[in-house]
């Protein structure tokens, strides 16, 4: 790009200034708006520089504008923001502008040690990036005692790519066949919508020792033939993709292949994710865009060398990355020793040890914009084993997880099967995985809420229910996932969470235990930690029949023991069918002052049942203060769809609203802080806000009677949490058993 630039921008930029802080600080720009050239970067950073407010000089034709080297304003603080960077200022405003030009020279470049930007990899292809793919491997392989292999279990078959020379396409090989030691990598990757499917090449019972003899590549997506590229490059002479070399249409093997797809990738000696390509057919090495404009720049009054430049935040302009979207891939994510992302920006290199790049961006944006960050940090801490911090984690996982796209629900507890057995292993003892929860710790696994509705998040068209009913497929309402029991988060098709999680983040949960400012530390390290915060308040009575993955056999149930009692959601705490809050017109009383109209659309008040007076047929009628007494907090139901129907008290104004049992599962106190007011240390009548720990919490299951199966069987409709004040609320309640459905 560098003879885009025009040559009075080219002027300006190769004088050599003063080495002096003390002179020639800027470069001077003075020209005129009909000189500015389309084809030149430079000319259109400054015309979007002068559309806006800093130019000072509106309504001419002519202007003048600053270009100030960043090492030079490093007295500012932090003094890394500024250094190789090119800031564009008016004489207004000479020290101060939105608009920067941010620097990036090779490694080579005699100004390498003065600015830290580096040119990304845009020819993922290239030999000098290989050869930095090289290193990074290596150097891994060869320093790194905790990116090593801890075992030598390995899939069952192999993709033979090895001497492309000799034999140009690949075959299917049994691994036990091969050298123990053999290296291969897994590809992980998207097979795209059904539409996109049917150009996928899988292996099946029929075509299988076709398969074993030769594989095409000209009838391979491209996808997959990248990542064959891929492994020959890197002298890697095995490759594992699941289309290949899973039987597809043979259950006990895709059963035998995911039952170790945690070994699968975690003893690949490399993970190669195509993080760009959102199907199969797309491929990921594709030269990406770049960016920079380059041209010979003299820097604090150095000779003019090559620099390249871009516009500061026009590095990367999308982030969107459809593998670190999808299911199957989150515990490909966190159980692979050494992953190369090929982003849609350029390649990535993570491992246990280090994270690096070959140029801007660094890693750690990448991953933080990717959502990746907490996840890759959790991998490396995977060696935390006690049981306070194993049980937390799990939970976060579980949150992250169901924010994740499945082409397949029937596939959500397969997909996590590999994560499941790795915890499982960490707990030890005597326990049992029951569809996302462990029955160990039922009383806090119980307890999660529904953060945001999925919409049947998944690949491929919306699926016919009546139909699907009919096929005995995967059933879904609104966003119930109809084969899974009801209290299993996998039932929902969404993101959930848990409040025992709320107020920190996964620092917290990682081996050092530490707390931050502000909040109550879980204390990970402390064995006692479920015993101090956390009571709870139920007896399991007996536990679900699974399979090997944890998924609940048909008509198994979970039977339970607790106390219970009715809470009250009054009606007009209800949304109306257009989910805009409002009030009956002659609901004339305090109680609806008590509703926060912020609470997302699943999210109901709800009130001891007194609150309701029978003997006058109506709300008690008295001060906002007297009322709050009745308050008890609030319902997070698992349905987005209205919650029954508003025609019944459609002429009722005096309509008591809906009762609904709640069985208390747990007492604890979340990880958030509130504000208070009070009287502040000179006790001179003036309050102040303060921040302190949120009080002790009931939680509990909102249980919704079932036609069949009897007086006791339920199903679970949601959660209920109490405010830190009504925490003893189920103390007199009803000792009952429920067999939850």
């Amino acid at each position: 790009m560098d003879t885009d630039i025009c040559a009075t921008c080219r002027s300006v930029f190769e004088t050599t200034l003063s080495q002096s802080i003390f002179k020639s600080r800027k470069r001077v720009y003075a020209g005129s708006l009909l000189a500015l050239r389309s084809s030149c970067p430079i000319c259109q950073v400054l015309r979007e520089f002068l559309q806006t407010n800093q130019n000072p000089n509106k309504g001419s034709s002519t202007f003048k504008v600053y270009f100030r080297d960043g090492a030079r304003l490093a007295y500012l603080s932090p003094p890394d923001r500024y250094v190789g960077r090119l800031y564009l200022t008016s004489p207004k405003s000479p020290y101060t502008s939105a608009y920067c030009l941010e620097m990036a020279v090779d490694h080579a470049s005699p100004l390498a040690n003065l600015i830290p930007g580096r040119p990304r990899h845009c020819d993922v292809k290239s030999d000098s990036t290989l050869n930095v793919i090289r290193g990074w491997m290596q150097e891994c392989a060869s320093s790194h005692p905790h990116c090593r292999a801890q075992s030598v279990l390995k899939p069952r078959r192999l993709l033979s790519i090895s001497d492309s020379r000799v034999f140009p396409d690949i075959r299917l090989r049994l691994s036990s066949t091969q050298p123990v030691d053999q290296k291969y990598a897994a590809l992980s990757y998207c097979w795209g919508p059904p539409a996109i499917q049917k150009h996928q090449v899988t292996t099946t019972k029929a075509n299988l020792k076709d398969h074993e003899r030769v594989i095409r590549l000209s009838e391979l997506p491209q996808t997959i033939v990248d990542a064959v590229s891929v492994g020959r490059q890197l002298d890697i002479p095995y490759l594992w993709v699941d289309a290949l070399c899973i039987v597809q249409d043979d259950k006990d093997d895709q059963d035998n292949q995911i039952a170790i797809m945690g070994s699968i990738y975690a003893n690949a000696y490399l993970t190669v994710s195509a993080s760009s390509a959102s199907n199969c057919v797309e491929g990921f090495l594709h030269r990406r865009k770049n960016p920079y404009f380059s041209m010979n720049y003299s820097y604090q009054g150095r000779e003019p060398c090559l620099v390249n430049f871009v516009e500061l935040g026009r590095a990367c302009e999308s982030w969107k990355e459809p593998v670190h979207e999808r299911g199957w891939t989150f515990q490909e994510t966190l159980l692979s020793r050494r992953i190369l992302f090929y982003s849609s920006v350029q390649p990535y290199w993570w491992c246990r040890t280090s994270s690096l790049s070959g140029g801007d961006p660094p890693p750690e944006l990448y991953f933080t914009k990717t959502n990746l960050r907490e996840l890759l940090d959790v991998s490396r801490n995977n060696n935390v084993n006690k049981a306070p911090a194993v049980h937390y984690r799990w939970l976060w996982l579980a949150t992250q997880y169901s924010k994740r796209v499945l082409g397949d629900l029937n596939h959500k507890v397969k997909a996590l099967h590999a994560l499941s057995m790795s915890h499982k292993q960490a707990r030890g003892g005597n326990v049992r995985y029951l569809a996302g929860l462990w029955n160990t710790t039922m009383h806090i696994d119980l307890i999660w809420y529904t953060a945001q509705r999925g919409k049947h998040r998944r690949v491929g068209p919306k699926p016919n229910h009546s139909k699907m009913k009919e096929s005995g497929e995967m059933q879904c309402t609104s966003n119930r996932i109809l084969s899974f029991p009801t209290w299993s988060w996998m039932s929902f098709d969404g993101k959930i969470d848990y409040p025992c999680l709320s107020g920190t983040s996964m620092k917290l949960l990682l081996d050092q235990g530490q707390t931050s400012t502000g909040a109550r530390g879980i204390g990970i390290d402390d064995e006692n930690v479920l015993e101090v915060d956390v009571k709870s308040k139920i007896d399991i009575i007996g536990e679900p029949l699974t399979n090997r993955f944890g998924e609940v056999n048909p008509g198994s149930l979970l039977i339970v023991q607790g106390r219970v009692k009715k809470v009250l959601i009054p009606e007009w705490t209800t949304r109306k069918s257009d989910m805009v809050w409002g009030p009956l017109d002659r609901a004339s009383n305090c109680l609806d002052l008590h509703l926060d109209k912020k609470l997302p659309p699943q999210v109901r008040v709800c009130y001891k049942p007194e609150v309701w007076n029978s003997r006058k047929g109506k709300y008690r009628e008295s001060s906002r203060q007297s009322l709050g007494e009745y308050k008890l907090g609030t319902i997070t139901f698992d349905e987005y769809l209205q919650l029954y129907a508003m025609e019944d008290a459609a002429e009722d104004l005096a309509f008591k609203g809906r009762e609904y049992e709640c069985l208390h599962v747990v007492s604890l106190r979340p990880l958030d802080t509130k504000q208070v007011w009070r009287e502040g240390p000179t006790m001179n009548g003036v309050f102040t806000k303060y921040k302190e720990p949120v009080g002790m919490k009931a939680y509990g299951l909102v249980l919704g009677r079932v036609e069949r199966g009897g007086e006791n069987r339920r199903v679970r409709l949601g959660l209920f949490e109490s405010t830190d004040t009504q925490e003893s609320f189920f103390n007199d309640g009803k000792l009952e058993r429920f067999e939850l459905e």
